[in-house]
This record gives C-alpha cells, structure tokens and sequence, in this order.
C-alpha cells in the first residue's frame, strides 16, 4: 500500500489585510524602482542597438530565459526549505550541484539560440554574440536563483520574495550582460570614406578665381554634396551675359 509521507503544516491565520498589503506593495515598489534603471543601461548603449538591429531583436529572448531560468531555481529552492528537503547547513553542497546544473542548462539554450539566430538569417558572429550572451546570462541567472532564497531565509524574509526579485535582477543584468557582451564580440562596422560625386569641370575665369577657395581637398567642389546641381548654376552664372 501506499503511504503519503506529507504532513499537515498545522493551522494557518493569515496576516492582517492591511500588513500583507504593505509588505507586498512596498516590494513591488522597491523591485519597480530596481528595474527602472535598465532605461539607463539602454540608453548608455544606444549607439550599439542601432548599429546591430540583431540585439534588439533578441533581446527579449535572453531576458526572458535568463528570467525563466532564475524563477526555476528560485521555486525548487522554495520548495525544498518548506518541505524540510534542504536544511541550512547543506546549502553548500546544494548551491555546488545548482552550479554543474546552471552550465549544462546554458550550453542546452546557447545550441538552441545560436540556430534560432542563423536560421532568421543572420550572420555567424551575430549568432556567437547572442550565444555568448545566453551562456551568461542563464548560468549566472541559475545561480543567483538558487542563492537568492537561501540569504532571504538567513535574514529572515521570507523566500517567496525571490521569485519576483529574481525576474528584476535578471531583467536589468539580462539587458546589462546582453548589451556589453555584443559590445565586445559584434565587430564594429567599417568606416566607409566619403565618396567624391560626380561634377561638371567647369573653367573660372580671372574675375571667378576666387571660387577656387570652395575646392574640396579631394579636388573637387565642396558643393558637390549637391550632385553637382551647384557646379552646373556657377557654369550657368558664367555663360550668363552680365546686364
């Protein structure tokens, strides 16, 4: 026969309306302002989301997997220290298996990333960016997962927190880590030398030499920018009988 080895955790008297309402808004508030900063992260890298449209788009994807990944950690955490299945003093060992865990999870989703990214058509080193990305992401989002709960039942707060906190910190470092490793991977985009538009040779005479100073270095007109349409009024101007 089977026997259920649960046992009841005894009578429960939720806390007041008023204190639980507190609790949770003043977290969420604290969390609310914790993640406002990813504003500045992007606007810090602003220049390197316009130049790599690749980030931009996947953004979201690393995010949310590093989220996701961290949540899960979080929940088995929770679970364990509620059921009694983990105690303090093996937390040690516990957080070193979470670590071998963490790496074998990213190196799954950087594989899974890296053809995501190949297959919607971009180049090898967008798709080692974006994976190199994922591999940072996750391990470090499994880590902090599985730590997290542990330090808030040290302090005594309650580890439920750390879902929530857990998806804030991996938003901001998530869009932090993103952003710096395609900083340092993606290759800067080639300067590419103005080129010198085509221009009507036109002859000055004496009284016009004056407008040699408008010459660009390169040779050519300086208001050749306007594809000559300058080059051709001056030749017009000088054919022009003065009146």
């Amino acid at each position: 026969n089977y026997e259920c080895s649960y046992q009841p955790l005894g009578h429960y008297e939720p806390p007041p309306q008023q204190l639980s309402l507190w609790q949770r808004a003043s977290m969420l508030v604290g969390l609310l302002i914790f993640q406002s900063f990813s504003s500045i992260v992007l606007s810090s890298f602003s220049q390197l989301l316009q130049k790599e449209p690749v980030v931009v788009f996947f953004l979201t994807t690393l995010v949310g997997a590093g989220g996701n990944a961290g949540n899960q950690a979080a929940v088995l955490v929770i679970r364990s220290l509620a059921t009694g299945a983990l105690l303090p003093r093996a937390a040690c060992s516990y957080i070193w298996r979470e670590i071998r865990t963490a790496v074998a999870l990213a190196f799954i989703l950087v594989a899974v990333v890296v053809v995501r990214v190949i297959v919607s058509g971009y180049h090898t080193h967008d798709a080692l960016a974006i994976g190199a990305s994922m591999l940072t992401i996750v391990s470090s989002s499994v880590i902090i997962g599985a730590v997290l709960p542990l330090l808030l039942y040290r302090f005594g707060i309650d580890p439920a927190h750390a879902g929530a906190m857990i998806q804030v910190i991996m938003d901001l470092a998530g869009v932090l880590i993103t952003c710096l490793v395609c900083s340092v991977l993606l290759p800067p985009d080639l300067a590419v030398a103005p080129t010198a538009l085509p221009c009507e040779a036109v002859e000055l005479p004496t009284e016009h030499a004056g407008m040699a100073r408008l010459r660009h270095p390169g040779g050519n007109l300086a208001t050749a920018m306007l594809n000559g349409t300058m080059a051709k009024a001056v030749k017009y101007l000088v054919a022009k009988p003065s009146s």
